[in-house]
This record gives C-alpha cells, sequence and structure tokens, in this order.
C-alpha cells in the first residue's frame, strides 16, 4: 500500500504527462516528431481527480475522501469534546498546574504527584523532577476507551482508501512506466535545445566521409571562460590526425572536442560550432585519456595504456573513432614510439578515423611518412 507523498507524485506525474500530451499534440504539424512521442504519453485523469479528492495541499487526508471517514471523524470530534469537558471538572478553577493533554492517544490530567490520590485512576507518566504525574482518571476509562476505538476504525479507513488508490496505480503501472520514460526523453530533448540557445550552437552536417569541425568550442568551457575555437578535418583521404604541441597548448582539449562533438550530434545536440561542421554518426568511440592504472587490478600506468590500445585496435573499423591522448607515453621513449607506430598503423588499416595527441618526435616522422595520416599542431 502507497503512502501519501507516493500517490501524490504519481497524481503529478501523470498531471504532467497530461498537460505536456495535450500541448505537444496541437504543435504536432511545427513539430512532428516530438508530437508523436508526446501522443504516446499514457494520461488517467480518474486517477488525478481521486487523488485530488482525498489528499489536502498539504498530503493530509480529507473528511471528505469517504462517507465513513467523514462519520468517523465527526464522532471523533464529538468524543474528544465529551472527555475535555468533564476533564475539565477535575481542573480547580484556572489552576494553571492542571492541564489536560495526551498519553499514548489518551487523555490526562496533569496533577502535583501528592494530589494522585484525591482523584484515582492510572498513571501513565511522570515529569522529570517526578513532582507531576499524568493521571488519566477512573471515570474517564471508558470514554478513552471509545476514543481508542474511534482512532482504530479512522485508522483502518484510511488504510481501506490508501489501498483502492493503490490498486488503481497497480492498473496503471505499465502507463507510468512509459509515461516516465517518455518525459525523461522529452525534458532531455528540451535540455538539449535550451543548451543550443544557450550556447549559440548550430546543427551539424552529417555524413559518413569526414569529420569536419569549424570554429568548435569546447561545450564544458564556452560559459566560463574565452574559448579557442578549434579547426581540424579528418577527410577520406585522411582519417588520423595526429595532434602535436607543448603542455598547455590544447592537446587534449582538442581530443575530446572531436569525440564530443560526434557524441553530441549522434545523440541530437546541435554544436557550438559554425554551420559548414560535418560530422560521422559513429557506431563506438573508444578513448585512452588519463590515467587509469589500478592497484586493484594489478595496472601500471603503461598496463593501463596498454589496455585501452589494444581495445581500440579490436574495434578498429570505418564507423568508430578511436581518441589516444599521449600515445606511446609511460614507458622508454624508444620502445612506446614503436609500439604506439604498431598501433596507430593497425588503427589506419582498419580505416576507422584516429585522433592521437604525442610528444614523442618519432612519431611526427611516422606522420609524414604515412599515407593517410594528417598532423595538427595545438598551441
Amino acid at each position: 500500500v502507497l503512502e501519501a507523498p507516493d500517490l501524490r507524485d504519481l497524481a503529478r506525474l501523470l498531471r504532467v504527462a497530461r498537460t505536456v500530451r495535450e500541448r505537444m499534440t496541437r504543435e504536432m504539424t511545427d513539430f512532428p516528431l516530438t508530437g508523436t512521442r508526446a501522443a504516446a504519453l499514457v494520461p488517467a485523469p480518474h486517477f488525478e481527480r481521486a487523488v485530488a479528492d482525498t489528499f489536502d495541499e498539504h498530503g493530509e487526508i480529507l473528511d471528505s475522501a469517504s462517507g465513513a471517514l467523514r462519520t468517523i471523524r465527526r464522532h471523533l470530534k464529538q468524543q474528544r469534546d465529551r472527555i475535555t469537558s468533564r476533564l475539565e471538572a477535575y481542573r480547580k478553577g484556572d489552576d494553571a498546574e492542571r492541564t489536560i493533554t495526551l498519553r499514548a492517544d489518551r487523555y490526562v490530567l496533569s496533577v502535583k504527584a501528592n494530589e494522585k490520590g484525591d482523584i484515582g485512576g492510572i498513571v501513565h507518566d511522570r515529569s522529570g523532577s517526578g513532582a507531576t504525574v499524568f493521571l488519566e482518571p477512573t471515570a474517564l476509562f471508558e470514554e478513552n476507551n471509545r476514543l481508542i476505538e474511534l482512532l482504530v476504525e479512522e485508522r483502518d479507513e484510511i488504510r481501506r482508501i490508501l489501498a483502492a488508490l493503490s490498486d488503481m496505480v497497480r492498473s496503471l503501472h505499465p502507463g507510468l512506466i512509459r509515461n516516465a520514460e517518455l518525459l525523461a526523453e522529452l525534458d532531455g530533448h528540451k535540455a538539449m535545445a535550451r543548451l543550443a540557445e544557450a550556447q549559440d550552437a548550430r546543427r551539424p552536417a552529417l555524413g559518413t566521409e569526414r569529420i569536419v569541425l569549424k570554429s568548435f568550442r569546447h561545450p564544458l568551457l564556452s560559459e566560463s571562460r574565452p574559448v579557442v575555437p578549434l579547426d581540424l578535418e579528418l577527410t577520406p583521404g585522411a582519417r588520423m590526425l595526429l595532434v602535436t604541441g607543448p603542455n598547455m597548448g590544447g592537446k587534449t582539449v582538442a581530443l575530446k572536442g572531436v569525440g564530443l562533438a560526434c557524441l553530441m550530434a549522434a545523440v541530437g545536440m546541435h554544436l557550438p560550432a559554425a554551420d559548414s561542421t560535418e560530422v560521422v554518426i559513429l557506431e563506438e568511440v573508444t578513448a585512452d585519456i588519463g590515467d587509469e592504472q589500478s592497484i586493484e587490478q594489478d595496472l601500471s600506468t603503461f598496463a593501463s595504456h596498454l589496455r585501452r590500445w589494444i581495445e581500440a585496435t579490436r574495434g578498429a573499423g570505418p564507423a568508430r573513432l578511436a581518441l589516444l591522448d599521449e600515445i606511446g607515453a609511460g614507458t622508454d621513449p624508444a620502445e612506446g614510439a614503436a609500439l604506439a607506430r604498431a598501433v596507430l598503423e593497425r588503427l589506419a588499416a582498419g580505416g576507422g578515423f584516429t585522433v592521437a595527441t604525442t610528444h614523442l618526435g618519432a612519431l611526427k616522422t611516422f606522420a609524414i611518412d604515412q599515407p593517410g595520416v594528417a598532423t595538427f599542431d595545438a598551441i
């Protein structure tokens, strides 16, 4: 049985789904794909009404939630009034020391410990000092018992109401799951649109043969600091790009920029770049960026890089992109350059796109000698 907060959350979800469905289906002419997705949302106005008729704005169950609950609560009020009225008779005029309060849902009277025998009854509690006790007078036992019975009836009726609403949720369950998924998707679309507006982004051309970035600004940097736009190309004649340059020159930013541009386009995002930008929808992106050494897996810095290079070569293919940062680093420069060259040759043979950064002079020579490899100096 679901509790009030859960039921109200579900009603809000359904209300949002209904509102989005109504609005977006009206705008299907302008946004046919989004409108079609929104039309698949499943409204349940009967459940919305049931929840609205059951809970107030604070989540408390209304007296009007059922006829039985209204009757029980009316009797509860009458019973409380009856008990407090009788307890007033035990007070000494305006004696502030004898106050009416509750202990375990039973009405009691606070009296001085040395006066409890004057009234008679059951002591339910005492103050920290022991000077005051909380006494239920004998004459009120049956009245308090009747109050407890009514509270049990109220609890059971509330439970029945919550169970009935929970049964409605069970019948709506597939639609609720579908609504949550679709709303998340539509919310993602709106977030991407807002980001595109904020970054003055453009829709890229989509192809299969080339990656051309024109004035591309790294999306995570464009809001926080001035960014040097990135211009680079990977073409059918040069699908491999070797990025060189000094430390702090932006080689890794350029590397990540290529991957981000392709991945953003793949999920329908516009790119913070010029209109002439073109990207490829890729099947897979393999990246070796940063240090993934692991004590748990007994991997050194070099071994962690090696593992990623192996993954890249195994996945080499025309619709794949390998991003390799500081390839050949982490070991002897001569040995690292030789191994890096072998990896790059294997990737080139696979026909996919590759962007690699390096400091190694031997690899710069390789880029000059190897057909299909272009260089880019990130300064």
